[in-house]
């Protein structure tokens, strides 16, 4: 069977050569994390070992079934039914085929459902995704959402949100409430840019 992980040296290189060890330690919060959850690492060997495993899970689905939905869904396309937009038949597989092995909210920390990995481990996953097909990536990517939240939400906003991306629920449903609102598109044309004065420059 393909796998865009193992099948793929550059990939394999790069998790290989990278000097990931601080990264790691950082990110396992110096495996202390094993002591609430009992599925974190223990170590770096452990850590490396887990990275690795979901990389080849997401490697399998990838190559195995995403790949075999993308030429249907350029023919399908999208549809417009009863005032929404819906998602071809092979995306919303796709998406639960996601959802399932639990490729959602991957790099989130724990404590919200996610598998807390590395950003890198997570860019390896959206290339693969990618490489099945593209036009899932644009959904798939609104994970970067969740990770803005992590970053400078308030815990009120994580709670809230962030359980909702990792399981797979938010982000597919962000995308079809974003392209069924009028205004609401990625046409840059029609974007606009406003820039408020903070203060003089060089002060």
């Amino acid at each position: 069977m393909k796998n865009f992980f193992l099948d793929h040296s550059d990939r394999l290189f790069y998790f290989d050569i990278l000097a990931l060890d601080h990264v790691i330690e950082l990110k396992e919060n110096d495996f202390n994390d094993i002591h609430d959850y009992p599925d974190a690492p223990k170590d770096l060997n452990d850590a490396k070992g887990l990275y690795k495993q979901v990389l080849e899970i997401a490697g399998d689905i990838t190559a195995n079934e995403i790949e075999m939905l993308a030429d249907k869904n350029d023919k399908e396309g999208v549809h417009f039914k009863d005032g929404q937009v819906e998602y071809p038949d092979g995306i919303k597989k796709s998406l639960d085929i996601l959802k399932k092995t639990g490729m959602n909210g991957v790099c989130l920390p724990r404590k919200y459902n996610g598998l807390n990995l590395p950003y890198f481990i997570g860019i390896l996953i959206s290339e693969m995704i990618s490489q099945a097909d593209s036009s899932l990536l644009t959904i798939y990517s609104l994970q970067e959402i969740a990770s803005t939240i992590n970053k400078f939400g308030n815990e009120e906003q994580k709670k809230a949100y962030l359980p909702l991306f990792a399981e797979g629920e938010l982000s597919a449903r962000y995308g079809i409430d974003r392209a069924s609102k009028p205004g609401a598109t990625s046409r840059m044309l029609i974007l606009k840019l406003f820039l408020t004065p903070w203060r003089e420059y060089g002060s």
